[in-house]
């Protein structure tokens, strides 16, 4: 995490190993990292207190998706995302809900998009544009998925 002092000189501290000092090029050696993402201040930037509750709050998007509440993150999302505009990592979480509810309330139920009912359609073409704009902001900021 970054973090910026008192006296305004930013320091990267490791928060998973006791806060020792870390070198930016590390991370990009580990982690899709684009010019791009670090340009949008998508990743290695200083937060705000604003988007530092809002990287605080992400786990209560993975748990309402782990616990199949795919309606109720995609909200806590829309929150985040209020609060932190290029906070790339929930845009995905929330495309990720949204392709959930298309699994479960479309995919599942219908062979085809055909079979979809009339009346249910509107709502699958929501889904789905809220699954490919999430993912589209967060690639044109510059995340990238991890390829392993």
């Amino acid at each position: 995490m970054k973090f910026t002092d008192d006296d305004g000189k930013v320091w990267n501290l490791e928060a998973t190993s006791g806060a020792g000092a870390a070198r930016d090029q590390h991370y990009r050696d580990l982690l899709p990292i684009t010019d791009e993402a670090v340009a949008n201040g998508v990743f290695l930037t200083p937060l705000t207190k604003e988007q530092s509750v809002a990287v605080i709050a992400a786990v209560v998007v993975e748990e309402l998706i782990a616990k199949g509440r795919y309606h109720d993150a995609m909200a806590v999302a829309d929150i985040l995302i209020e609060h932190y505009p290029v906070f790339a990592y929930i845009m995905v979480k929330k495309a990720t809900a949204s392709y959930h509810l298309l699994r479960t309330e479309f995919h599942e139920k219908y062979p085809t998009a055909q079979d979809v009912p009339e009346d249910q359609r509107p709502y699958l073409a929501y889904l789905q544009r809220v699954n490919q704009s999430m993912f589209d902001r967060a690639e044109s900021l510059g995340w990238r998925a991890l390829q392993r």
